[in-house]
């Protein structure tokens, strides 16, 4: 994919924006809208304005990926992106990790190795002790 179309609910008429991208493999808007996030084939993510589309941070978080990946009903292959807060987690499978990215920085924090294929993720929040 090598564009986004964002649909403002905001604006009468109605009208698709088309945001340019890296070819990408995976997006995602976080919770509150203000941030777009598009993993590209490059193995870098883009951090762009949620309203705007405006290309705000690029960050490495992994080799680029070299194979053409294609999901089936019985089988996740593609990475994933979620958001908690002003992170962002991203399963890069070809490696066998988590990268957890600081979004308003544009850094990589850390990089969790989990080993295997991860693909989708679910993001718990822990609640602070009583």
């Amino acid at each position: 994919m090598t564009a986004l179309y964002r649909l403002d609910t905001a604006r009468k008429s109605y009208r698709f924006q088309v945001v340019p991208v890296e070819s990408s493999i995976q997006q995602i808007v976080n919770e509150d809208g203000s941030r777009l996030l598009a993993l590209t084939r490059a193995g870098t993510l883009e951090i762009r304005d949620g309203h705007s589309g405006k290309l705000l941070r690029t960050v490495t978080v992994c080799k680029p990926f070299d194979k053409e990946l294609h999901e089936h009903v019985d089988k996740a292959v593609l990475p994933d992106i979620r958001t908690l807060g002003t992170r962002a987690y991203v399963s890069l499978p070809h490696e066998g990790r988590i990268a957890e990215v600081d979004l308003e920085k544009g850094v990589v924090v850390r990089q969790l190795e989990v080993g295997g294929s991860p693909t989708r993720l679910l993001l718990v929040a822990a609640k602070a002790a009583l």
